[in-house]
C-alpha cells in the first residue's frame, strides 16, 4: 500500500540517489568542487522566487505530467458491493513523467558529463528499490516525505527513459514561457499507487463451506424421431426418441418447448419420453414445430436447491394434432344447413388433441371421397374461444359454405401441421376411409 504522499516520496528518491551517484561519477572529471553538483526539483523557469535555488553545476528533475497506467487502471473495479458497502480500498496506478534538465558550463561540457553521468545511472540501477527508498526518507529533510509509506507497496518502481521526437521537446519547452532551452532528457516512473484511507467492511465467516466441481460435458442432440417413423413427425401418446453424446446428467431435463420433464432412464446417447400426461404437464404441448433439448441440472446450496447446468442444441420437431375419438367414431359434430343469401352453411365441430393455443391458427381441410375434381376440395378457417384462465381450447368451430352433398376425409391443421388421415386395416390397401363426415 502506499499513501497520497507517494509522488513526492519518488521524486525526493530520485533526486537524491542522482545527486550522490553523480558525484561519485564525477569525482576528478570537474574543475568545479564536488560540493556544488546539486539536484534539484524545481520548475526549469529562471524566475526571481527560484534562480538561485537552478544549480549552477548539476541536474534539475521537474515532474511535467502525470498519467494512469495503461495495465492497472481497472485492476480495482468494482471495489464496492451492489448495496455501497466497501469490498477493497481503491487504488489509483498512475505513471510520473519527468524533465531532467543539466546545467554546468557549456564550455567545459559539464551539461554533457551530467546527462552521461544520469543515463548511466539509471540504465544500470533502473528500479527505486525498498531499501533504496527507506533509507533516502530518513535523510530527507521533507517531513511529508519521511511519513510516506513507499516503501511498504509490493511493486517497485522502474525508472524508463521517454522517447521524445524534436517536435515533443519543442512543444514541452514551449510551455515554458520565455525560457531558454538547455540540455534534457526524459523518464518516466512507473507505477506509483495511490491508496484510499477509506476502511474495507470485513466479511463475515463462512459457516460451511460448500465447494461444487463439474466437468465441462456439454449435451449434444444429433437427432430426435417419434419411434416407428422415419420423419421427425409425432403424434400424441408416440415416445419420443432423443439421440446424441453426453445426454446423461447429475439430474436430466427433458425441454419441449419451454416445458421441463424429468428423465429418469436417461443414457449417455439416448433419451425416450412418451408424449402423454403425466409426465408433460397438462395442456403443455402444441401442435407444430417444437424445439427439443437437453438440460443438465444439479442440486447446490444448503438447503440444497435445484440449479440450471448446460443446455445442448435445439433441435425442432413437429408435433401433429389428432381428431378426439369416442365410442361412437370421431369427435366431429356438424349442424343443419342453413341458407344464408342463397348460400347453404352447416357448422362443423372438431375436438383436438392437443388443443388450440391463443395466438394459434386453425383449419379444416375436407376432401370429397370419390371426387376427381380438385374443386370438391374445401379448406375453411376455424374460429376458437379460450375461457378466461387457460391457455387453450380443445374445441374448434368452422363455419363451411357451399359444401355438396358426399362424403368427406376431415383433417385439421395447426400452425401448419396436419392431423393425419388413416387407411383400411389392410396395409396394402392405400385408400383413406377415416375420418370422415357426411354431408346430406
Amino acid at each position: 500500500m502506499s499513501d497520497f504522499r507517494s509522488i513526492a516520496a519518488v521524486t525526493e528518491t530520485l533526486r537524491q540517489t542522482l545527486e550522490d551517484a553523480i558525484k561519485e561519477d564525477l569525482e576528478g572529471s570537474l574543475t568545479s568542487p564536488l560540493t556544488s553538483v546539486k539536484a534539484t526539483t524545481l520548475r526549469p523557469i529562471p524566475d526571481a522566487s527560484q534562480a538561485s535555488n537552478l544549480p549552477e553545476i548539476g541536474v534539475n528533475i521537474y515532474l511535467y505530467s502525470v498519467g494512469p497506467n495503461s495495465s492497472y487502471r481497472n485492476s480495482d473495479l468494482p471495489t464496492r458491493r451492489c448495496k455501497g458497502e466497501l469490498v477493497q480500498r481503491p487504488r489509483a496506478a498512475i505513471d510520473l513523467n519527468y524533465l531532467l534538465t543539466f546545467y554546468g558550463s557549456d564550455h567545459l561540457l559539464e551539461p554533457q558529463l551530467l546527462l552521461g553521468s544520469v543515463v548511466r545511472i539509471l540504465n544500470s540501477k533502473p528500479l527505486l528499490t525498498r531499501k533504496q527508498i527507506q533509507q533516502q526518507k530518513l535523510n530527507s529533510t521533507i517531513e511529508a516525505v519521511k511519513l510516506s509509506d513507499l516503501a511498504d507497496e509490493i511493486e517497485q518502481i522502474r525508472i524508463t527513459p521517454l522517447m521524445l521526437s524534436l517536435e515533443d521537446l519543442s512543444k514541452l519547452w514551449s510551455v515554458f514561457f520565455q525560457t531558454p532551452y538547455a540540455l534534457s532528457i526524459a523518464y518516466q516512473a512507473s507505477v506509483i499507487f495511490i491508496e484510499g484511507t477509506e476502511k474495507a467492511q470485513k466479511a463475515l465467516p463462512v459457516l460451511e463451506p460448500l465447494l461444487y466441481i463439474d466437468t465441462l460435458r456439454r449435451p449434444v442432440i444429433e437427432q430426435v424421431i417419434s419411434i416407428g417413423r422415419s420423419e421427425a413427425v409425432a403424434l400424441p401418446g408416440d415416445t419420443l426418441l432423443v439421440r446424441g453424446r453426453q445426454l446423461r446428467g447429475d439430474i436430466t431435463m427433458l425441454k419441449i418447448s419451454g416445458l421441463e420433464v424429468l428423465v429418469e432412464d436417461a443414457s449417455e446417447s439416448e433419451i425416450s419420453l412418451r408424449l402423454t400426461s403425466p409426465p408433460l404437464p397438462i395442456g403443455g404441448l402444441k401442435a407444430g414445430v417444437n424445439s427439443v433439448q437437453v438440460v443438465h441440472s444439479r442440486l447446490m446450496g444448503k438447503p440444497e436447491i435445484l440449479h440450471r447446468g448446460f443446455e445442448s442444441n435445439a433441435v425442432a420437431i413437429v408435433l401433429c394434432p389428432l381428431i378426439k375419438e369416442s365410442v361412437g367414431g370421431y369427435q366431429i359434430s356438424i349442424s343443419s344447413e342453413a341458407i344464408v343469401n342463397n348460400i347453404s352453411s352447416r357448422e362443423i365441430v372438431v375436438k383436438v388433441s392437443p388443443g388450440v393455443k391463443r395466438g394459434q391458427r386453425a383449419a379444416l381441410m375436407l376432401n370429397r371421397i370419390g371426387a376427381s375434381d380438385s374443386n370438391q376440395d374445401y379448406m375453411f378457417k376455424g374460429t376458437f374461444e379460450i375461457p378466461d384462465g387457460q391457455i387453450e381450447t380443445d374445441t374448434v368451430t368452422f363455419h363451411a359454405t357451399g359444401l355438396k352433398t358426399g362424403d368427406y376425409l376431415v383433417r385439421i391443421q395447426i400452425d401448419g401441421s396436419e392431423s393425419p388421415l388413416h387407411r383400411k386395416s389392410d396395409p396394402m390397401d392405400p385408400v383413406f376411409v377415416e375420418p370422415k363426415i357426411s354431408i346430406q
